[in-house]
């Protein structure tokens, strides 16, 4: 019976994170994002991140209006924190810069509270930067 129990509340755990995470990020959906998008694709490991710092969209990128999607793999360390960050796909080298710069700030951790940790985790991480088309940049 206790053994469960425990699978039943680790369930309601792993469903709950998942709402608040869905919940989280439908807000930010809908604040208005007037120059750029930050989307995950992917985790290779259960992990929520707690702290997301927004990269800042580069002058000399929206004096030239450039666009685009930087596809990072990052590493996780034990202590949540993000230990390094390397570009896969980049867009131009001051986006890239600005994404890897933001993505190094982050701090995860697991989903469910009793997950043990290990020593790296890994995650590729896409950073859309999109210009607002209402806004003029002269």
């Amino acid at each position: 019976m206790k053994k469960r129990t425990v699978v039943v509340l680790l369930t309601l755990l792993v469903i709950l994170g998942l709402a608040v995470g869905f919940l989280l990020s439908s807000l930010q959906r809908t604040k208005q994002r007037t120059e750029v998008a930050v989307r995950i694709t992917e985790l290779h490991k259960v992990v929520t991140v707690i702290k997301r710092v927004e990269p800042t969209y580069p002058q000399s990128a929206l004096r030239d209006r450039v666009e685009g999607t930087v596809r990072l793999d990052v590493t996780i360390g034990a202590d949540s924190s993000v230990t390094s960050v390397r570009v896969i796909k980049g867009v131009r080298e001051d986006l890239d810069d600005a994404a890897k710069q933001a993505v190094m700030l982050w701090k995860v951790v697991p989903l469910i509270p009793s997950h043990p940790r290990v020593s790296e985790s890994f995650a590729i991480v896409s950073i859309e930067f999109k210009l607002d088309s209402t806004k003029s940049t002269k």
